[in-house]
């Protein structure tokens, strides 16, 4: 099967990132898609069903967030590449798009005592040929010294700030 659209949490191999290996699947087994470098060796960590709560942080797998079909995912990128599309319009079969180089730096402010600037990441490049747009998602992390209290996830909106700059 192939996809060019988002992949579900619940399919193969997300659903092991999760921590929610599929029926038979044992943590460890190599598959298909780990042989062709499409999923990580360690995709599975485990099975939140049977995990106590100190190992369900170890479970997760920092790629679980990827939502592109296999195939699509890439390294982390700067934002300033030029993807080539090949077979997607009839009119065109080679479609080159240069990504804008710009990039947002994020502040977020009542996080630490002084606002945190975490580094911007390339999360999601969407590509949408017929309609000839482009959209870049970009996201700022950082591990902070405790969970915020579901409380104060509001806040946090009101307290970032974005800028864009060139490069």
């Amino acid at each position: 099967p192939i996809g060019f659209d988002y992949l579900d949490p619940m399919t193969f191999p997300r659903m092991g990132m999760f921590g929610c290996p599929p029926p038979g699947y044992q943590p460890g087994q190599r598959t298909r898609e780990v042989e062709l470098g499409l999923a990580p060796e360690d995709m599975c960590r485990g099975n939140i069903a049977v995990a106590t709560p100190e190992q369900l942080p170890g479970l997760i797998h920092p790629r679980c967030c990827a939502v592109a079909s296999l195939g699509l995912t890439f390294p982390i990128l700067r934002g300033d590449e030029t993807i080539t599309l090949h077979g997607m319009d009839h009119a065109q079969p080679a479609l080159a798009l240069q990504l804008p180089g710009e990039r947002p730096r994020f502040a977020i402010a009542g996080l630490e005592a002084k606002p945190v600037t975490p580094p911007a990441e390339l999360s999601l490049v969407l590509i949408d040929v017929d309609a000839r747009r482009l959209t870049l998602v970009w996201a700022g992390r950082h591990r902070g010294k405790r969970l915020p209290a579901p409380q104060q996830l509001a806040a946090f909106t009101a307290n970032v700030s974005v800028t864009w700059s060139a490069g």
